[in-house]
């Protein structure tokens, strides 16, 4: 698994690609949120369509949610995108995240995934 980090206009975007694995994930999340660009994002879309997996478990679902909320405490929302066929039905992966204090969802659809990671900041800025 590899992990691609770049600052773009208000958010950081995390893509990952290769076969999914917690602690590669969990090992390339931390290192992308040392850089110093990364630790000024307070929103993230983390991309995980392209990855690989052969269908998360429960256990492994509860295990992303807790080390999600866990490695992103300065993050204030964290939009994922990932594959119909990755969502789970349930969202029980991320209704752990946001049991454990961070602000996110899981989007199949990038535009939707955009509007709502930005639309707080937009709402304190403003309107424009």
């Amino acid at each position: 698994m590899e992990a691609l980090y770049r600052d773009e206009r208000g958010f950081g975007f995390v893509g990952f690609i290769g076969q999914w694995n917690l602690n590669d994930f969990s090992r390339l999340l931390k290192s992308v949120l040392k850089a110093p660009k990364a630790r000024r994002q307070r929103q993230l879309l983390v991309d995980l369509s392209p990855v690989e997996n052969n269908h998360l478990t429960t256990l492994e679902r509860y295990k992303l949610g807790v080390e999600s909320a866990t490695l992103l405490t300065d993050v204030e929302r964290v939009a994922t995108l990932a594959r119909v066929d990755q969502i789970d039905k349930e969202r029980f992966g991320e209704t752990v995240a946001r049991n454990k204090g961070l602000d996110v969802r899981v989007f199949s659809d990038p535009e939707k995934a955009l509007t709502w990671l930005l639309e707080r900041r937009r709402s304190r800025s403003g309107p424009r």
